[in-house]
């Protein structure tokens, strides 16, 4: 076997030429400034006003800072080195109008922002464009950053930046809060064209509601033709629909790079916006190891991963627009030439006017050419590209973690294995020869295996926190980490070898203990499979104590590093391969001696234990090394993420173009003002200048729609779809190894990883695809969505729902995984993988339940080339054409073949199974093939309450369901829950129970009434199966109740509760008069019960459900209540008399009292 170790030696050989290819280069300057007050950092915004004053200083943040209060402006550009340390910047409040916002309005290329934690507002208003927690604009780097707080803008609106350009690099970042923008929203940055590397978000992204508006004759006018034409908005023409467009859990849209991302906050609202995606809303770039466990909503074209995942478009050219445009330039320069000769004598605001027009079209004519010879660049790969070695060692990296967790769990059976070789010792010294010494040897064998298992744990954990830093240190770009974290990868890889070394030689003292026994269980073939682990073993310890020798001291370019790798993943599919034949060997020796009879027999089915055990190591070693080998294969191949943008000179030719075809359209206005009166030559130039500039216009204008043509093309004659060719090389316009468990809804157009895969040319989201393309003769389209998982439950409200994809205008879907159910509540197209696809779906699987209308079908709702792919799937609902493979297909002009299906009860295509193309398979026969996932032929009862997994039990294919035991369903306040009933022959997908919750029932009445009223209530928390019944009983009632006006004996008892005879419940009984008493039938006797009266009832408990009981009633005496009212009448009359005197005597008083005095007779 070739050297297992010569896989790592790679691996680290591609982290050192990492550092070799992305380190920045040194920048002019020196400078250690520190930050420790808030003055200190309003001191360095105004510093960096002069884009030149960071470059080349580091500026370190040694304390927490708070702006709350402070006259904070955003720093303006910054292209040194910000270290935050760690510390906190809180109070951010940025609410003053403008564009780039954020605590950074400009990151340069070069500048490093690192190790922030900032939290506050970032909500300005104005022009709103490019707005960040952290920076406006990246161009630099941004990692190990956070955010907390809102953002909200316009355009290009991110927790950590605003836009994210080609030559930025934003890693291991996180946010929370809530993200709210009109166009290009992310929950890390709003447009990516950059790279995006281990970001995490937390935040809420457009999750409020927007009103949607048509648009107007204006905003058609007012179309930004220039961000289309040069490519400002890499193709993202923003919509003229009032509501969101690209929305995206971590990124809003991107045309670069995002590896290993993940969102577990709510994106976007019901029913409002298009293009909303988990990770990214729209995507022509390269998206690999990402994961969404939030729920994503919106109205067209939403997925789990991605909104809509467009294509790479490569332009072929023919057509020779720029060089029309610039022949026009040319005409209209003339005109404007000979209006100038012709205008002398006017005015000189005239002649200003005419020399201005012609400055400007002199200019547009430059602008013009410089486009042409930059785009023949482009063309011609001549240009920057996009290169990230960072992103595909993260991919490898990540990938390669699965492979840790075999080698732990091939550790722990070690340990199983010692424990089984215990339980086998006894009876092994009873059937072979000198079974006491071979008892001793077995012993020492065990020994060392167990302290094989120890060191093998050890190893692999040491491996897994090697693994971990060296991630970090790739991601954050930082040399002595990833050294540090290659010297630890050395000493665990160095252990795990010891370990594999040890575990071998165990093995090889246990096949030397049992050589030589005639009576040996399985004979030879036990020997046999003994000697084939050992040797695996053996020799996978030899090779993996290389690594650290063969690992690179220096840095090296990638022609060396690939050799390296290519050598790596072949010697790792070695290994494989030994543990895959030590795994058939131990089989066979287990079934060997199926035959032996007597003591021999209880031998070896003592062994087969051990044999079962040392088979599961033998697969948990060879799936890691494998993984490991598919890794560093893959990275070999595939090499750095790759490929070609536009460049800033491009943007800035076509910047200048349209300023100055703007100018020329102010200054003609301006012209036509300015002339009140003009001659008729100078009249008939401005005529001549106006048409020859509409003429211009017409020429931009055909390069969007074509319009002077008027040709009847569709997009079939401009397109030419090469999804399929050459997959692996593919990096723009990819999916790859993506997983979302969220939840996922919308109006239409809606998948578990992509909502669509499409080309959006038109102004109106509603549609995908242009009727019309130009630019040139044709394009070549690439999108691939390969080896992702959906979970998640999916739901559309209309048509096109996929458990993968809702809608495929074009593209492929390779070794794609759908287990999640899928619906459409009022529409057509569902598919397992894709609702409608025009496109190609193959080597692909999906187990799951379905829902919908027309159209519904295993794999797709309608399809026209379905390859390889596997189905089990049960059709819940559906109305026409429905199928375990595709509910239609194109038979006749489309690939439909090798697709296969477990029988649930429908035939493959519309009621039709097809040999060779799609017909069904035994479950037992579809197991054993080869490349099969392992979750795709086994199966999860899922119990859910509300969010919250209560189990999740495993069953077999076809076991029986009614005998498994289910959880109790948990607890509900004012609530009781229960199982919803299901199919229970395990002949069906995976299966998720949903509890079903129903308000308890405070009181149950009996059906029984007198009038209006019921005889008996009982008060308590019952279900809706509980009921109470009252029957009259035919007990003769107590000696002192028949006294009573009436007297009734009644058998009451409490049905469909959990109660017992132990619990006691209140009873409510109608006493039929004014005055009752109520006695109890107990241990064959009466026994008076206390009870309390309210209203027409009596309250009393009953022990247990049921019960027998007298009410004896008294109506009262009628001349007695008639007395009683008139005594009552009386009182109120006496009353109301002493009142009244009371009233006159304190009415005369008052009189008295103020009367004025009598005067005194006078003196005689």
């Amino acid at each position: 076997m070739r050297k297992t170790c010569d896989k790592l030696a790679a691996l680290l050989t591609a982290v050192c030429l990492l550092f070799s290819l992305a380190q920045p280069a040194a920048a002019a300057g020196t400078g250690e400034i520190t930050i420790t007050t808030v003055a200190d950092l309003l001191e360095l915004t105004r510093n960096c006003s002069l884009d030149t004053w960071s470059q080349g200083k580091t500026v370190r943040l040694a304390a927490d800072l708070d702006l709350t209060g402070a006259a904070f402006t955003p720093i303006p550009t910054f292209g040194g080195t910000f270290d935050g340390q760690g510390h906190t910047i809180s109070g951010l409040s940025l609410t003053a109008n403008g564009s780039k916002q954020g605590l950074f309005r400009t990151i340069q290329p070069g500048g490093v922002v690192e190790n922030l934690n900032v939290s506050g507002t970032v909500a300005p208003g104005g022009s709103q464009t490019n707005v960040g927690g952290i920076a406006g604009v990246n161009g630099g780097t941004i990692r190990s950053c956070t955010f907390s707080g809102p953002v909200s803008g316009k355009a290009a609106v991110g927790g950590i930046a605003g836009r994210n350009q080609e030559t930025g690099q934003i890693a291991d970042c996180a946010v929370s809060g809530v993200i709210q923008g009109e166009s290009g929203t992310g929950g890390i940055v709003g447009r990516n064209l950059g790279v995006l590397l281990m970001c995490s978000s937390s935040a809420s992204v457009n999750t409020s509601e927007r009103g949607d508006s048509a648009p107007s004759v204006e905003d058609l006018t007012d179309l930004d033709l220039e961000s289309t034409l040069t490519g400002e908005d890499s193709g993202e023409a923003e919509s003229l629909l009032d509501t969101h467009t690209d929305t995206g859990g971590v990124a809003g849209y991107s045309s670069g790079v995002i590896q290993s991302c993940s969102n577990t906050g709510t994106v976007g609202y019901p029913h409002v916006g298009y293009n909303i995606g988990g990770i990214v809303g729209r995507q022509t770039g390269y998206l690999a190891g990402c994961v969404n466990s939030g729920s994503v909503l919106g109205r067209k074209d939403v997925g789990g991963i991605v909104g809509q995942a467009e294509p790479d478009l490569t332009l072929t050219p023919g057509s020779d627009t720029l060089e029309r445009l610039r022949t026009e330039l040319d005409t209209l320069d003339g005109l404007i030439q000979r209006a100038i000769d012709n205008a002398q004598g006017t005015t000189d605001t005239v002649s200003a006017h005419l020399t201005a027009i012609g400055d400007e079209t002199d200019k547009a004519r430059d602008h013009t050419q410089t486009l042409a010879d930059l785009s023949a660049d482009f063309i011609d790969d001549g240009t920057d590209s996009l290169n990230s070695l960072s992103a595909s060692v993260t991919n490898a990296l990540d990938q390669v973690a699965p492979a840790l967790d075999d080698l732990a769990a091939a550790s722990d059976k070690l340990t199983k294995l010692s424990e089984d070789l215990d339980e086998a010792l006894e009876k092994l010294t009873d059937v072979l020869k000198d079974g006491e010494s071979i008892q001793k040897n077995v012993k020492d064998a065990v020994a060392e295996l167990r302290a094989s298992a120890a060191d093998m744990v050890r190893a692999a954990q040491a491996l897994r926190d090697a693994l971990d830093a060296l991630l970090q240190g790739v991601v954050n770009e930082n040399p002595s980490d990833t050294e540090a974290a290659l010297a630890d990868l050395a000493d665990g890889m160095d252990a795990l070898s010891g370990a594999m070394e040890g575990t071998g030689a165990a093995v090889g003292m246990l096949e030397d203990t049992l050589a030589d026994q005639p009576d040996l269980p399985g004979g030879q073939e036990t020997l046999t499979a003994l000697h084939t682990l050992s040797d695996a073993l053996t020799a996978a310890g030899e090779d993996l104590g290389e690594v650290s020798g063969a690992m690179p001291e220096t840095q090296t370019d990638w022609d060396a590093l690939q050799e390296a790798l290519e050598t790596m993943g072949e010697a790792l599919h070695q290994a494989s391969g030994h543990f895959d034949r030590a795994v058939s060997a131990l089989q066979a020796a287990v079934s060997g001696g199926k035959d032996l009879m007597g003591d021999l027999r209880d031998a070896l089915d003592a062994l087969s234990d051990v044999g079962d055990t040392g088979a599961s190591i033998g697969r948990k070693l060879s799936r890691a090394f494998r993984t490991m080998g598919d890794a560093v294969t893959e990275l070999a191949q595939d090499g750095p993420v790759k490929f070609p943008v536009l460049g800033e000179d491009i943007r800035t030719a076509g910047d200048g173009l349209f300023d100055s075809l703007g100018t020329i359209s102010s200054e003609l206005e301006a012209l036509h003002t300015s002339l009140d009166t003009a001659g008729d030559t100078l009249t008939a130039d401005l005529r001549s200048i106006n048409s020859q500039f509409q003429t211009v216009f017409d020429v931009l204008l055909d390069a969007l729609t074509d319009l002077q043509d008027g040709a009847d093309k569709t997009l079939t004659d401009y397109i030419e779809d090469t999804s399929e060719e050459d997959i692996a090389a593919t990096r723009r316009g990819k999916i790859t190894q993506c997983r979302n468990t969220g939840s996922v809804e919308g109006d239409r157009n809606v998948g578990g990883v992509a909502g669509a895969m499409a080309i959006e040319f038109d102004l109106d989201p509603e549609d995908d695809l242009a009727d019309d393309l130009s630019f040139g003769s044709s394009y070549e389209t690439k999108a691939v969505l390969e080896d992702s998982v959906n979970h998640g439950t999916i739901t559309a409200k209309k048509d096109c729902a996929g458990g993968l994809v809702g809608r495929m205008d074009l593209g492929t879907v390779v070794s794609g995984q759908n287990y999640g159910p899928v619906t459409s509540t009022d529409g057509n197209y569902v598919g397992g993988i894709a609702g409608w696809a025009d496109a190609s779906v193959r080597n692909s699987c999906a187990k799951c339940a379905l829902s919908g209308g027309d159209y519904v079908g295993g794999i797709a709702g309608w399809g026209d080339r379905l390859l390889d792919n596997c189905a089990i799937a049960t059709v819940d609902a559906g109305e026409e054409y429905l199928g375990a493979v595709a509910g239609d297909a194109d038979l006749d002009d489309g690939t439909v073949r090798g697709n296969r299906f477990v029988d649930t009860g429908l035939a493959a295509i519309d009621g039709v199974s097809y040999a060779g193309k799609a017909e069904p398979v035994a479950f037992e026969v579809l197991r054993q093939e080869s490349g099969i996932p392992t979750e795709f032929i086994s199966f999860t009862l899922t119990l859910k309450a509300g969010e919250d997994v209560v189990a999740r039990i495993p069953f077999q294919y076809g076991e029986d369901l009614r005998l498994v035991e289910l959880p109790e369903v948990p607890e509900q306040e004012e609530s009781y829950g229960c199982w919803p009933e299901f199919d229970t022959s395990g002949l069906a997908s995976d299966i998720t129970l949903e509890a079903e919750y129903t308000p308890w029932v405070t009181v149950v009445a009996s059906l029984q009434q007198e009038g209006k009223l019921a005889l008996a209530m009982a008060d308590g928390q019952f279900t809706q199966d509980a009921v109470l019944t009252v029957r009259e009983s035919a007990e003769t009632p107590p000696e002192a109740a028949r006294s009573g006006d009436t007297v009734r004996v009644w058998e009451i008892s409490l049905t469909g509760t959990d109660l017992t005879e132990q619990d006691t419940v209140p009873l409510r009984l109608l006493s039929g008069g004014s005055r009752a008493s109520v006695w109890q039938y107990k241990d064959g006797a009466w026994h008076k019960v206390d009870a309390d009266r309210n209203g027409h009832y009596l309250l009393l408990d009953m022990e247990g459900t049921s019960g027998t009981f007298c009410v004896s009633s008294r109506q009262g005496s009628p001349a007695l209540l008639l007395a009683v009212i008139l005594a009552a009448v009386v009182l109120l009359l006496a009353v109301l008399f002493l009142l009244r005197r009371r009233r006159k005597k304190a009415t005369a008083a008052k009189r008295e009292m103020s009367a004025p005095p009598a005067e005194e007779p006078a003196p005689r």
